[in-house]
């Protein structure tokens, strides 16, 4: 996490740079009012999805770990843990540590177990650690400046708190008044006061954060300069600088985004020449490479890093976010599993600690996001691969992962799990699923994939009827989700995929696939046009159901052609962002046309692709052994 989904840019340059892709994301999102309609679902479909209603441009998407869905403000870590009791110290979190000024034993203890949080993202833990540091030593300058650090933004939160920024302040102005303070402590405190000045002449929040951000990240460039062989420092210098403008590091041909982003990935790269094992190094490793050309390159690292800190469930996660961009999906499926149970072992610890424990409300985001971002991971994987197993497993692990009252990213996962049921489930095992409990503006986009699973069981059933009812009610609650949530982007690009392939998958049903061909051609450009994410807010290619199509045509070299775009195999300039590598779905895809091409008809180099294909595919879906749902009429 980096975690997640429907995440805003943030800074004016990036909102700038977004705005031509912005305009051709406003068709996407438009309403197909002519859906609704019976006689819409037939030859007609070429027409109506480029219907616009409200454009969309400019508007901001609500970031994952930031707020509720409709609000602008992030919850006040320091009010959230007001009532924290002292944490305990046996979290397997590694051996990182900073020697800080300090004559007491347990003050340092403290101090690096908040470090170690703080590299994990656990910033709730990091916070307390810090204020238990603190407590053992009032003159502890670097104690004050971990307070102040854990309060701040990251790439997951991006607006500040005002609470916490004037507490994060405050905890600084002190610390520069301690005497005989270490220079270099100093200095990391004077470089952070940046972060959290008010800028009260500055009418707009969003511009003053830009500018606190900015001024952070200068003063840290130059505190990196100054101290090239402190990883910690090297570690923040980076952090500073993706703060700028989080999770738009690359373009989308892979060129750096902006000019600070080559010398923070020297940074890092030179860092971990000397500290191949610092935890903070290799995750912001991660993220800064992950959506670049060569995610590969962090293999090595990423490999390793789950063993450095085998108690912080992130970490333990992280190393997915390079195995799902280079194919590994058993891999990242796995990683996420172990991070799962990693985090269910901390909060029993956590929960039954010291002083009764600690309290989940609603806003913590530990709890409700990157603990959940581990099972939405999972699922995203498992369902790359078609095993049937991993899927029902983080399926069911997210739809009970919910809290009583709790409505913190809760309609985002109960629809990931609605999204994931055609992959594994049974058409009436679905139809058997109830709808979201509760008033239906609370759950929207749950209520809107719930409507799309119901259809698409409706189809494999070939029930017109019972499908035709549910696209009604699908597009009913896709009209009332984009009036009352209008800044959430990515969840209406999303809901207009669900409207297009449930549209395409009845015209299938109805004899005139030609017509869902034509929809899922223009709904594959609109997913192609979506933000990077992780994993991406529509979890599989449009494109594979557009080839299950194309088979059912005959189309057999079209469809083999459009597989491999969803794999990224049709040029290697491809736009970074719209490939699916090592997507099972794909695999399958491609020897259904090839063994209804006829085997005997190949060319040499399709016979090679083809046993290339089932090489792939015989990884996922062994002939004995794993269960798996591929086939083409779930694609």
């Amino acid at each position: 996490m980096g975690t997640t989904d429907n995440r805003s840019r943030s800074g004016g340059d990036g909102n700038i740079r977004n705005a031509s892709r912005q305009a051709c994301l406003a068709g996407a999102i438009g309403l197909v009012a002519a859906l609704s309609a019976p006689c819409a679902m037939s030859a007609s479909g070429g027409d109506v999805h480029g219907a616009m209603v409200h454009s969309m441009q400019g508007m901001e998407s609500e970031h994952m770990m930031s707020a509720l869905p409709g609000s602008k403000s992030s919850f006040a870590l320091s009010a959230i843990a007001a009532d924290d009791p002292e944490p305990p110290t046996d979290f397997q979190l590694g051996s990182l540590t900073k020697e800080i000024k300090t004559a007491n034993p347990e003050t340092q203890a403290f101090f690096d177990q908040g470090l170690r949080f703080y590299c994990a993202f656990n910033f709730r833990e990091s916070y307390r650690a810090y204020k238990a540091a603190l407590k053992r030593d009032p003159d502890c300058v670097m104690c004050r400046w971990g307070i102040a650090m854990s309060l701040g933004v990251n790439i997951n939160q991006l607006d500040q708190p005002e609470q916490d920024r004037r507490i994060a302040q405050q905890m600084l102005r002190d610390a520069l008044r301690i005497r005989d303070a270490d220079p270099k402590e100093r200095a990391l405190v004077e470089a952070l006061l940046p972060r959290y000045e008010a800028h009260r002449q500055v009418p707009d929040e969003s511009e003053r954060q830009n500018r606190r951000n900015k001024d952070y990240a200068g003063a840290m460039t130059a505190l990196a300069r100054r101290y090239p062989d402190d990883p910690d420092i090297q570690t923040l210098y980076a952090d500073a600088v993706m703060n700028l403008r989080p999770w738009e590091y690359w373009d989308r041909q892979g060129n750096p985004a902006y000019h600070d982003i080559p010398p923070a990935v020297d940074a890092v790269e030179g860092g971990l020449k000397a500290h191949a094992e610092h935890m903070g190094l290799v995750h912001w490793y991660i993220h800064i490479r992950e959506g670049s050309t060569e995610p590969n390159v962090v293999t090595p690292f990423a490999d390793k890093l789950p063993d450095l800190a085998p108690g912080a469930g992130h970490l333990v996660h992280m190393p997915s976010h390079i195995y799902y961009r280079t194919g590994d999906h058993l891999k990242s499926f796995e990683a996420n599993r172990k991070a799962t149970l990693s985090d269910e072992t901390y909060f029993k610890k956590v929960d039954a600690g010291p002083g009764g424990g600690i309290a989940h409300p609603d806003g913590d985001r530990y709890r409700w996001g990157y603990y959940r971002h581990n099972i939405h991971f999972a699922l995203a994987s498992a369902i790359l691969t078609g095993n049937v197993e991993d899927m029902n497993w983080a399926a069911d692990r997210l739809r009970h992962s919910e809290g009583e009252g709790v409505t913190f990213r809760t309609d985002r996962y109960r629809g990931v799990y609605y999204q994931s049921l055609p992959y594994f489930m049974s058409p009436g095992e679905i139809i058997q699923q109830p709808p979201p409990d509760g008033t239906a503006k609370d759950w929207r986009y749950a209520r809107i994939s719930w409507d799309y699973a119901q259809v698409l069981a409706h189809v494999r059933k070939r029930d017109a009827g019972g499908a035709r009812r549910a696209y009604v009610q699908l597009d009913k609650d896709v009209i009332a989700f984009r009036n009352e949530r209008r800044d959430e982007v990515m969840g209406h690009q999303a809901a207009q995929i669900m409207q297009s392939v449930a549209h395409a998958r009845i015209d299938q049903m109805n004899g005139d696939a030609q017509s869902g061909v034509r929809v899922l051609e223009r709904s594959a450009g609109q997913q192609d046009a979506m933000n990077y994410d992780e994993p991406p807010y529509w979890m599989v290619p449009v494109r594979q159901t557009l080839a299950a199509l194309l088979i059912d045509l005959g189309r057999y070299d079209n469809a083999i052609k459009v597989l491999h775009a969803s794999l990224g195999n049709d040029d290697p300039n491809r736009d970074l962002y719209t490939s699916f590598k090592g997507n099972g779905w794909a695999y399958f895809g491609l020897t259904q046309a090839y063994e209804r091409k006829g085997i005997e008809n190949l060319t040499p180099g399709q016979r090679q692709d083809y046993d290339g294909a089932r090489k792939r595919l015989a990884e996922y879906c062994p002939p004995a052994g794993r269960a798996c749902a591929l086939s083409l009429d779930r694609m």
